[in-house]
């Protein structure tokens, strides 16, 4: 969320890549990658009163990038953690169509 904000976004290799050197990530074999997207917080300040534009808030994987599903099965992470649907989304966002970039 601090770096792509709460619009829907697909996130590709170079994205996560990025993030990572930013914020000094380092991701080793056996670890649980976790993704704060902003939509737990988006669901709890919407107090109940939820509207359909919550499914398409917050960021996703890019599930069309191909460099990044092997960065996935490369890295030896054991699962990837977030409060969306995150993980590897292409039936939500289709990465042959114009879509929000950051």
């Amino acid at each position: 969320r601090h770096h792509f904000g709460d619009a829907r976004t697909a996130i590709t290799y170079e994205h996560l890549e990025q993030v990572m050197k930013t914020d000094n990530v380092t991701v080793q074999k056996g670890d649980i990658l976790c993704v704060h997207t902003g939509l737990g917080q988006l669901i709890k300040d919407a107090d109940g009163k939820l509207d359909a534009s919550i499914k398409t808030a917050c960021s996703v994987l890019d599930g069309y990038d191909k460099r990044l599903l092997e960065w996935i099965a490369d890295s030896g992470i054991v699962a990837i953690a977030a409060a969306s649907s995150w993980v590897c989304a292409p039936w939500v966002v289709d990465s042959r169509k114009t879509r929000s970039r950051s």
